[in-house]
């Protein structure tokens, strides 16, 4: 088997951040959905009822301003407490060592001892960033893929590469 991509991707703080920003997006869509669907909805018990409330108007803001923090703290939030943890397991950042073949990805965490082999079949999802690729593979697992750790290859080439191995992977 020849191997056409090899590339090292550190675990550390700005990658976590990176990646957790991109796959916690729907989060803000869902939440974004409910704070119009439920200011319709205050805005029409209003107008049925020919009333209007300060202190009701006053409790809604707060809700969303502190809900909406919350959702946009939760990225860094979660990145900052998955560091935390592989400092407390590993007392390092964990690297991961994966290797692109025609037909199939290997990958190594070199800490935790971890192993993949996905055929391009079963990849769920993959996803761009400015610094990552993220390739979601069955239950929910992540493989993070710095641009810059390449080994073999480069990142252009490879984002062409995934688009024409992963057939039934959703890209965005």
């Amino acid at each position: 088997m020849n191997c056409k991509f090899e590339n090292i991707s550190v675990q550390n703080k700005e990658n976590l951040k990176e990646m957790y920003r991109r796959t916690l997006r729907k989060s803000f869509v869902v939440y974004g959905a409910a704070v119009a669907v439920l200011f319709v909805l205050f805005l029409a018990g209003n107008l049925i009822t020919r009333s209007f409330s300060l202190i009701y108007t006053l409790m809604y803001v707060v809700i969303v301003l502190f809900v909406g923090s919350w959702v946009i703290r939760m990225p860094k939030k979660t990145a900052n407490t998955t560091y935390a943890n592989n400092q407390e397991l590993f007392h390092c950042e964990p690297q991961t060592h994966t290797f692109f073949y025609e037909d199939e990805m290997r990958g190594r965490n070199l800490q935790s001892g971890v192993e993949i082999q996905v055929p391009y079949g079963q990849v769920v999802m993959v996803m761009e960033t400015q610094n990552l690729f993220l390739i979601r593979i069955p239950e929910k697992r992540m493989v993070l893929v710095d641009k810059r750790g390449f080994q073999r290859g480069d990142s252009g080439e490879f984002a062409a590469f995934l688009k024409e191995k992963c057939t039934s992977a959703k890209f965005g």
